[in-house]
């Protein structure tokens, strides 16, 4: 069981979102504590990005797939 145009077009929408307005926001404030923070948090915070772009991708396709409902996370 697959995805319904409409739910796709939402989550590609919400998606879209979340990249082009959440994550420069998040930019920022990371590179920011990087600043005054020690280099392992440094680290860290520098893969805290692509670590949730991974999880949005990956909830995408498990929807898509049908592998889980839509709607519950």
């Amino acid at each position: 069981m697959g995805m319904s145009f409409e739910d796709a077009l939402g989550y590609f929408i919400v998606f879209m979102m979340f990249i082009l307005v959440f994550v420069p926001m998040l930019g920022d404030a990371i590179l920011i504590a990087q600043v005054g923070a020690d280099p392992l948090v440094a680290y860290f915070l520098a893969f805290l990005i692509p670590l949730v772009l991974v999880v949005m991708v990956v909830g995408w396709f498990r929807r898509a797939s049908g592998g889980q409902p839509v709607g519950e996370w």
